[in-house]
């Protein structure tokens, strides 16, 4: 399994980090990045980050510097930045309860303040379940590293639970 740390992070992604450390925040590559580069995939482009410790009008004016930033769902506190040759997604933590039918049927509440722990619960796969910040390396609350060595696909939390909720996801 390859290092993060050798794999090329564009350098305005870690410009962006250290605006948000130097503001009170933190900032977390998550997901398929994380989960691909651990694999060896040096071409993803899948850039998700995830914002601690931060409100949403001082992430706004840090992205605003960089490029032209869209608030995707304020609601759901996701920005979107688009810049010479990257798009770059930015979320808070979250948490997300079940309240309808649906793979909409959800009620978000963003929470900068959540643990990583607690704001990863609610992602589907332990896979996708890790983050990498450039000062902290990888955090991985629940094994995801272990199950791509083993080369095994686990939920997070209760799988009936998962695709019970939203029997989407699996496809998603």
């Amino acid at each position: 399994m390859e290092p993060i740390s050798d794999l090329n992070i564009p350098e305005k992604i870690l410009e962006i980090a250290e605006r948000i450390r130097e503001a009170g925040g933190r900032a977390f590559l998550v997901g398929g990045f994380v989960r691909d580069a651990l694999l060896g995939n040096t071409e993803s482009r899948d850039f998700d980050i995830e914002v601690y410790d931060l409100d949403q009008e001082t992430l706004l004016q840090i992205l605003k510097s960089f490029g032209r930033t869209d608030i995707v769902g304020k609601a759901f506190g996701v920005f979107h930045l688009s810049m010479k040759g990257l798009s770059l997604d930015f979320s808070f933590p979250r948490t997300e309860s079940k309240i309808g039918y649906g793979h909409r049927g959800f009620l978000v509440k963003t929470n900068p303040k959540l643990s990583f722990k607690e704001a990863a619960y609610r992602r589907d796969f332990t896979i996708n379940a890790m983050a990498y910040n450039d000062r902290s390396g990888i955090v991985d609350a629940f094994s995801g590293m272990q199950d791509l060595e083993n080369g095994v696909i686990r939920c997070v939390g209760n799988a009936k639970e998962r695709f019970t909720e939203d029997a989407l996801r699996m496809m998603r």
